[in-house]
């Protein structure tokens, strides 16, 4: 049988750590929209690094989005996701704008990404799906 777990805050952080690369979802144009994106964990916010675009655009306005990463294993039947919820914002300030740019992070699909967002971190959740190894349980005569 298979089992859904939730997990930890620390254990989401560390898969987060583990990543580079997610999924955000937020809107644009009032329509749904996911793009893969490049991000660094710094503990209490994302940091995303963007070019001029609807991702920029949703910082501008200070707009929910979320991040999702995951793993799975579809022949066992096992896997893992993480869920961040929050706010974009785009980084301006100089002081913090020098010390994010010394990060070691990069955009992949955007070499004219010269914009640094924040995702606060709001609402973090995670759960993994696996076997469970006490199936059946013992004393049922389920063989």
């Amino acid at each position: 049988m298979d089992k859904l777990s939730p997990l930890t805050d620390e254990e989401c952080h560390a898969l987060l750590r583990s990543r580079g690369l997610g999924r955000l979802g937020f809107t644009s144009g009032a329509l749904p929209v996911v793009l893969p994106v490049n991000y660094l964990d710094r503990g209490d916010h994302l940091l995303l690094r963007t070019g001029v675009g609807p991702i920029l655009e949703a910082a501008w306005a200070g707009q929910v989005a979320c991040l999702e990463i995951d793993a799975s294993e579809p022949v066992g039947h096992e896997g893992w996701s993480v869920l961040v919820t929050g706010r974009l914002h785009e980084i301006a300030d100089p002081a913090q704008l020098k010390a994010v740019r010394a990060l070691p992070l990069l955009a992949w699909a955007r070499p004219d990404a010269r914009h640094y967002v924040r995702l606060s971190i709001e609402l973090l959740s995670g759960r993994r799906l696996g076997h469970d190894r006490t199936w059946p349980p013992a004393g049922t005569g389920v063989p």
